[in-house]
């Protein structure tokens, strides 16, 4: 079964990252980060306590992300996303965070 669970994982995550790369293209606020595989997407924020951030997302929009330190960036203002998350779920969630990097 391995071959076809593979294709489903790669086909989700190019798709997630098509689509996000599309949505942050216009938004000055974040910007996706170059990948090099696996299946997180990591965004640079206009943001610098990217732990306020995260709770903030959570708190008040019941989006979960990673801040960047989880994952030793050298960097404030990163943010962590998984790209396995279903399409409409990572669609909503990535709406909500930009409406709140907008608002600052």
């Amino acid at each position: 079964l391995r071959p076809a669970i593979q294709k489903q994982v790669r086909q989700r995550v190019d798709t997630n990252r098509r689509w996000l790369q599309g949505a942050l293209a216009q938004c000055p606020c974040a910007r996706l980060l170059r990948g090099e595989g696996g299946w997180y997407a990591v965004l640079e924020t206009n943001r610098q306590d990217e732990e306020a951030l995260a709770l903030e997302l959570l708190r008040e929009e019941g989006v979960l992300v990673h801040p960047g330190y989880f994952f030793d960036f050298p960097t404030e203002g990163m943010l962590v996303l998984s790209l396995l998350t279903p399409p409409q779920v990572l669609e909503e969630g990535v709406e909500r965070l930009i409406v709140q990097l907008v608002k600052g």
